[in-house]
C-alpha cells in the first residue's frame, strides 16, 4: 500500500501503476492523502511506503530523493512565455490552501525572483486539491482578464498537449523540487519495499 500526495498519488503514480503490479506480482493501492498525512500512515504502519512532496523528517524514517517536479503558472488562456509583476497583479488567481508545499514554493520563488508576494494577488478562491484547481481554471470564463494558478506540470501534461491548458514560469527562476520515497528504517532489508524501491528508482531515471 503507497501513501501519496495529491499530485503524486494524482498524476504520476497512475503512469505506472500496472507497471509495479507486474513487477511485484502483488496488488497495489494507493491512499492520497497530503505529503503530512502520508507520513502519519507510514508511522501508523497503515502504508508500506510514502511518496511525498515535501521531506517532513521524522525520526525511523528513511527518505530517498525520487525524480524532480516543476511548478508552473496556467491559464485556459494563453499566457507570456515569462511572466513579469504587473501580469501577476492583473489575473485572477485561483489559490493552493496557505499550508500547501506548493504555495510555499510559489511564495518563495516569487521572494527569490524580487516580485509582489501572492498573499497580495487578486484571488478569487483557494483550493486544497491540483485536481480541484485544474478543473475550476479549465472552465473559467475566457472573456475576462485569464484566471490562473500554480500546479505540477504532471497535473496538466495532457491538457497542454491538447491545447486547453497553457503554462508559463518565472522570468529568472525554475520552480523545481525533489520528490521523496519514504519507508520505514525497520523495513530497510525488507524484500518487498526493496523491490519496489528499485523499480521507483528506474522511473526516475527515464
Amino acid at each position: 500500500i503507497f501513501g501519496a500526495s495529491n499530485a503524486i498519488g494524482n498524476y504520476i503514480l497512475p503512469t505506472f501503476l500496472n507497471d509495479i503490479k507486474e513487477k511485484i506480482d502483488n496488488d497495489v493501492s494507493v491512499n492520497i492523502s497530503t505529503s503530512a498525512e502520508a507520513i502519519e500512515e507510514l508511522k501508523d504502519k497503515k502504508v508500506d511506503m510514502a511518496l511525498i512532496e515535501s521531506p517532513i523528517f521524522e525520526d525511523g524514517i528513511i527518505y530517498r530523493e525520487w525524480i524532480e517536479d516543476e511548478i508552473v503558472i496556467f491559464s485556459n488562456q494563453k499566457l507570456p512565455r515569462r511572466i513579469k509583476n504587473e501580469d501577476l497583479a492583473s489575473y485572477k488567481w485561483v489559490c493552493r490552501d496557505i499550508n500547501s508545499h506548493t504555495r510555499r514554493v510559489f511564495k518563495e520563488a516569487l521572494e527569490a525572483s524580487d516580485m509582489h508576494d501572492c498573499d497580495t494577488f487578486n484571488v478569487v478562491s483557494e483550493a486544497s486539491s491540483p485536481t480541484a484547481i485544474v478543473q475550476t481554471v479549465l472552465h473559467s470564463s475566457k472573456d475576462t482578464s485569464p484566471t490562473v494558478s500554480i500546479v505540477s506540470t504532471h497535473a496538466i501534461e495532457d491538457f497542454v498537449k491538447a491545447g486547453v491548458l497553457f503554462e508559463t514560469r518565472l522570468p529568472s527562476i525554475k520552480m523545481k523540487r525533489k520528490l521523496y520515497i519514504a519507508y520505514l528504517k525497520e523495513k530497510k532489508h525488507d524484500a518487498f519495499v526493496d523491490n519496489v524501491i528499485s523499480y521507483l528508482m528506474t522511473v526516475k531515471n527515464k
